[in-house]
C-alpha cells in the first residue's frame, strides 16, 4: 500500500511538471516569434514608459541598455516585464539623478 501511494505521488508530481514544461515551452516560442533581443528589450522599455538613451548588442549575448533620467517606477515595471518574458539582468549600474529619477546602464540577456 505504501508503495502504491509513493507511485501515485510521483505520478501527480510528473503531471504538474509536464504542465509547467508545456507552459514554459509555449512562452519560449512566443518570445522567439517576437523578434531579436534588441527589439524585444526596446519594445518592453517603451511599453513601460522608458526612453532609452542607447541600446547596443553585447558580444557575450543580450543587450546593454542605457536610460537617462528615467522614472524609477517605470524602471521597476520594465524589469518586471523583462522577467515575464524570460530575460534577466546580468549586470546593472543605477544612480539617482534626483528624487524618483534614475540613470541606469543594464546588461540584459535571455534566460
Amino acid at each position: 500500500m505504501a508503495r502504491f501511494q509513493e507511485l501515485s505521488g510521483a505520478i501527480e508530481w510528473m503531471q504538474r511538471e509536464k504542465d509547467l514544461a508545456k507552459r514554459t515551452a509555449s512562452k519560449q516560442a512566443q518570445i522567439q516569434q517576437s523578434g531579436s533581443d534588441l527589439s524585444v528589450v526596446s519594445k518592453l522599455a517603451r511599453e513601460s514608459g522608458l526612453t532609452q538613451h542607447r541600446v547596443n548588442s553585447r558580444q557575450a549575448g543580450g543587450v546593454t541598455v542605457t536610460i537617462q533620467d528615467g522614472n524609477y517606477r517605470d524602471l521597476i515595471a520594465w524589469l518586471r516585464k523583462l522577467s515575464e518574458h524570460s530575460y534577466t539582468v546580468a549586470q546593472a549600474r543605477v544612480d539617482s539623478s534626483r528624487a524618483g529619477r534614475v540613470n541606469a546602464t543594464l546588461g540584459v540577456r535571455r534566460l
